[in-house]
């Protein structure tokens, strides 16, 4: 089956998270994140081995649009309810027939890790 006609909800909850695809707009947090988060990703995440300009993390987030809505990349921003701040991102980056392979996943606002229970 073509990914592009798979259904997939732009947004869906549990009881603390908010959970939805990026939007623009997205930037400034996404970069504020990963700034804060930076030496804490740079073991992990090739792409975090220096500070992305705010701009740089806006065009992150336009292109994770367009690659969302193509079913092509699925980067899910996770943000708590109670104050509706993004916790974390995550991906699934490859899709194999009806089942979607999970090639990569990335985390963000490490700063919440010590609170994840």
């Amino acid at each position: 089956m073509n990914p592009l006609l798979l259904d997939f909800p732009e947004e869906f909850e549990s009881e603390r998270l908010l959970i939805r695809g990026p939007r623009a707009g997205d930037g400034s947090e996404l970069n504020a994140a990963v700034c804060e988060s930076l030496e804490e990703l740079k073991p992990w995440m090739p792409w975090a081995q220096s500070a992305p300009s705010v701009e740089e993390s806006e065009e992150v987030c336009r292109n994770a649009r367009i690659k969302f809505l193509a079913r092509e990349d699925l980067m899910l921003q996770l943000r708590l309810k109670k104050t509706a701040r993004s916790s974390a991102a995550a991906g699934c980056t490859a899709w194999t027939g009806m089942c979607p392979n999970l090639k990569s996943a990335t985390g963000c606002e490490l700063h919440f890790a010590d609170r994840a229970t």
